[in-house]
């Protein structure tokens, strides 16, 4: 299977190095983004919504985003920051804001894909503006004070990062800063949880997904001590964050997910004996099922735990299936739950911040590229696989950069060994549609930068416009 996904990559580059020959020059011309829709003027919506229905309503998998998702970066103290964003047709005034953190050594663009761009229909259906932001080096600095990421090392100011974002939606689109709320998945989702530990003035609501709080010894966060509104969706049988607590790859150690719920659950002051209710099944080949416990005293904070008994380390989207990446088992998907709609739903009944805090960002000094550190277990990295031979683990990290073509902020991913030689042959990868560069790499098992180490040569993954390439060509007369 390996080497086929390998001969398919290389058929790609094959076919994308024949297009260009038949273009007359061989100079490229910047790919102008899409025009970004300008929003009418309709009536706004009211912040509190009629409550939602308890079970959220699977998204219709034929249903397309009415726009096209667009690429930007933006300066946050020395740092250029890059992102992701998804603005609806008809966008209404005051709209939410949502922001979709994605895991650890993975990137915003694989962030949609995993979750079929459901987001962005959820967008186009209720409103509301999407935002997939890229963490440092494909990470966030969580509040997991042992976990060995690039962003942790860096001391990164991702908190700095969001308020950013949420200064730019608000002067650009006109998103209502009571409004934000945060979604995210495994070191995404830890993420959400230090967005509500030390702004909650600023965010409105919560989800974590295959995420659970850090134990006390190993908390870095400043908490503020204030109430949040939270759901938590966690699988009984995942292997990278264990349901019952313990040590994960990254080298954090977490709480058990009653324990995180239960955070909260004091946290908000709920104090009535929680209701659970087990979803529908819907298939009956699906040995998966999903229990939601809820804690919802009058003018507390809903708290909310999605237990998934038999799920692993994957987002739901109302599918079955067993989840697998570059040989890894993930475990399974239940298709008793479509996660994307269960949170949407969760954040639509909340009520907003209550007093908007205007954004203030603090000066990262600048930083060397730290070094991508081994996993305590590299054989339960999901985006690694299992624990690779001496010979085909690349001897440095991947970096990520942004170059200014035109009027466009390029980004990309490169690859550069150690002891390069002088006049290094340079090496492109250019990922399909709909997908990233990120991707490229998962799907070629980070070959081609096992292959620079052996061989003396750079590798770069370009990032397409709006995860397409400009592959029309004018034949020379």
């Amino acid at each position: 299977m390996k080497t086929k996904l390998f001969l398919i990559c290389a058929l790609a580059l094959c076919a994308l190095a024949l297009a260009a020959c038949a273009a007359p020059t061989p100079t490229a011309t910047p790919v102008p983004p899409t025009a970004t829709p300008v929003p009418p003027t309709p009536t706004a919506i009211p912040p509190t919504a009629t409550p939602v229905p308890p079970t959220a309503t699977a998204i219709p998998p034929t249903s397309a985003p009415s726009v096209g998702t667009q690429q930007a970066t933006i300066r946050v103290g020395n740092l250029d920051r890059t992102y992701l964003y998804y603005v609806p047709a008809n966008l209404p005034r005051n709209a939410p804001l949502l922001f979709a953190f994605h895991g650890s050594s993975s990137d915003a663009a694989y962030l949609r894909t995993s979750t079929e761009y459901k987001f962005e229909r959820l967008a186009d259906q209720n409103g509301f503006v999407v935002v997939y932001p890229n963490g440092y080096q494909m990470s966030w600095n969580d509040c997991n004070q042992t976990a060995v990421l690039p962003a942790k090392t860096a001391k990164i100011d991702d908190v700095s990062f969001v308020r950013a974002l949420i200064a730019k939606f608000k002067t650009d689109h006109g998103v209502n800063p009571s409004r934000v709320f945060a979604m995210g998945w495994s070191n995404g989702g830890s993420m959400a949880y230090r967005l509500a530990f030390e702004i909650p003035d600023e965010i409105a609501a919560i989800a974590a997904v295959t995420a659970s709080v850090p134990t006390d010894d190993t908390f870095d966060c400043r908490v503020s001590g204030k109430p949040m509104p939270t759901l938590i969706i966690n699988g009984t049988s995942d292997q990278l964050v264990p349901y019952e607590g313990g040590r994960l790859f990254s080298g954090a150690t977490v709480r058990s997910t009653q324990a995180s719920a239960e955070y909260f659950v004091k946290l908000n002051g709920q104090a009535s004996p929680p209701k659970t209710t087990r979803l529908p099944h819907r298939d009956p080949s699906d040995p998966t099922s999903v229990d939601r416990t809820v804690w919802d005293d009058a003018g507390k904070p809903e708290v909310v735990l999605v237990t998934v008994n038999g799920g692993g380390h994957t987002i739901p989207i109302a599918k079955f299936s067993t989840v697998s990446l570059m040989g890894l088992q993930l475990g399974q998907a239940t298709g008793d739950l479509d996660g994307p709609a269960e949170i949407w739903e969760f954040f639509a009944r909340q009520p907003p911040t209550a007093t908007p805090v205007p954004p203030t960002l603090t000066a990262i000094p600048p930083i060397s590229t730290p070094v991508l550190p081994t996993p305590t277990n590299p054989a339960l990295d999901p985006f690694r696989g299992t624990a690779p031979s001496a010979t085909q683990t690349p001897a440095r990290p991947i970096s990520q950069g942004t170059l200014r073509v035109g009027d466009l902020d390029r980004t990309y991913l490169y690859y550069v060994p150690p002891n390069l030689p002088r006049n290094a042959p340079l090496l492109f990868a250019f990922h399909g549609s709909h997908m990233g560069a990120s991707e490229m790499r998962i799907y070629t098992e980070s070959r081609f930068e096992s292959l620079a180490d052996q061989n003396g040569f750079i590798v770069v993954y370009p990032n397409a416009i709006g995860i397409r390439w400009n592959t029309s060509c004018k034949t020379s007369t």
